[in-house]
């Protein structure tokens, strides 16, 4: 009779885990999704700009706009911007937080990652360890009347 009540309980036991197992299952692969927002295993890297050809007109200047996450804020700003075509071949690249572009474009002094002098190519090779908005601007500033046809190549922020 035990061994009957046992082998019993064996298949019944069986029989709820095959009922519930789908609901199980449901519920942790939610709770997994949800602690992969909140827990980040290996580095987050923001494609800036992968591989983009643009002119700058004189006396313009090109933004790119990204996003040092707080929850990982130490990033390495990698890449290459090369001016390919147009008068002497050179601009400036600077990276600032966004809330100092405004004082850059303005002429003002700012707080900066990266602040160029005039040149034909910048190889990228930043650590960056403030979390926010950033801005990558590249600037055509001594030409008056010639436009810059410039190249980036895997300009990223790899960020833990």
């Amino acid at each position: 009779m035990m061994v009957l009540l046992v082998a019993a309980l064996i298949v019944v036991g069986a029989a709820a885990t095959l009922v519930a197992s789908p609901a199980l299952r449901t519920g942790l692969l939610q709770r997994e999704r949800w602690q992969g927002f909140l827990v980040r295993s290996g580095p987050l890297t923001v494609l800036i700009a992968p591989a983009t050809e643009m002119d700058i007109g004189a006396g313009s200047l090109a933004r790119f706009n990204w996003t040092v996450p707080v929850a990982q804020p130490n990033c390495h700003l990698t890449g290459h911007v090369e001016v390919t075509s147009g008068g002497s071949k050179d601009v400036r690249v600077f990276v600032v937080a966004e809330g100092d572009y405004k004082n850059l474009t303005d002429g003002h002094a700012v707080r900066t990652y990266l602040s160029s002098d005039t040149t034909t190519l910048v190889n990228l090779n930043i650590q960056l360890n403030t979390p926010g908005p950033m801005v990558l601007a590249i600037a055509n500033p001594r030409s008056a009347h010639v436009a810059k046809r410039v190249q980036l190549r895997d300009v990223k922020a790899t960020c833990v």
